[in-house]
């Protein structure tokens, strides 16, 4: 299935994690029994949310990259089979020095 990144569920997890992770931090940092713990717990919710997100689409990304590769060298492979098989022709036909 070929969605854009933002139609995506995995998209408005990260978002929510990434929200809940800053809420986290903020309302920690806030406090006036502010923690560097409770703020260390926000930010890695909110980091886990976002690369969450990039590490799965960098994914995605990659074979659809490799998917157009591939569709473009079989688009090439006839031409390239023709040309060998004019290259083993020539290749054989041996040129005589006249003299």
């Amino acid at each position: 299935m070929d969605r854009s990144g933002i139609k995506t569920t995995e998209f408005w997890i990260s978002v929510f994690l990434f929200l809940l992770g800053a809420g986290v931090y903020i309302v920690d940092s806030l406090g006036a029994g502010s923690t560097v713990a409770g703020q260390i717990v926000g930010g890695l919710v909110s980091l886990a949310g976002v690369l969450g997100y990039t590490i799965p689409r960098a994914g995605v990304k990659k074979r659809a990259l490799e998917a157009q590769a591939l569709a473009r060298l079989q688009g090439v492979r006839p031409i390239a089979n023709e040309i060998l098989e004019r290259e083993k022709k020539l290749a054989g036909q041996s040129i005589v020095n006249p003299s």
